[in-house]
């Protein structure tokens, strides 16, 4: 476990990184091999089957949560 507070992010109990600086957001497959990380408030794009564009922010949560677009 940690040696941090938890804290409760929306609705995540959740343990940040105190860091800001440091704050990763990893993306992984089912096996849990990393496809690609971005910083803390970087967007990503993901394209529909249609060809539609949807450019989503991600906000930081703790190091096994993100908050994509607007999911709150």
């Amino acid at each position: 476990m940690s040696d941090r507070e938890p804290v409760n992010i929306m609705g995540v109990i959740a343990f940040p990184n105190p860091n800001k600086d440091e704050r990763v957001i990893r993306f992984i497959d089912s096996e849990y091999h990393t496809l690609f990380t971005i910083k803390d408030g970087e967007s990503i794009v993901i394209t529909r089957f249609d060809g539609e564009k949807m450019v989503l922010s991600c906000k930081y949560i703790d190091d096994c949560h993100v908050c994509v677009g607007n999911s709150a």
